[in-house]
């Protein structure tokens, strides 16, 4: 996305990738640097040290796209799929409930752990 939007062409790196090659070393550094300062800025609200880009613009057009699958993703899912997620959240916590009510009813033994 960031060379997209810093040189408006494609990544060469995904192209690479897409077509069974590597693009490594200097010919991605700069796009892969990139990245990473917008990974950064997304993830830990570091904003990027380099001038001149408007990393704002940027930021919201990754968040809107990711927000956009998300959504995409959840449709897809069927109201039986959210039902199933749920009782396997409920039994999980159940189950850990039963976990931490057996290690309190049983007595601790001494000896050595290690």
């Amino acid at each position: 996305m960031v060379e997209q939007e810093l040189h408006d062409r494609p990544s060469r790196v995904i192209w690479a990738l897409a077509h069974g090659t590597v693009l490594s070393g200097p010919e991605s550094s700069y796009e892969e640097l990139a990245a990473q300062a917008l990974q950064r800025f997304l993830r830990a609200g570091e904003r990027p040290i380099i001038s001149g880009i408007d990393w704002d613009g940027i930021k919201e057009k990754a968040l809107d796209l990711l927000n956009a699958e998300n959504h995409r993703i959840q449709a897809l899912a069927s109201p039986l799929q959210h039902s199933e997620v749920a009782e396997v959240k409920e039994e999980t916590i159940v189950n850990l409930a039963s976990v931490r009510d057996v290690r309190r009813a049983r007595p601790h033994r001494g000896g050595d752990s290690g």
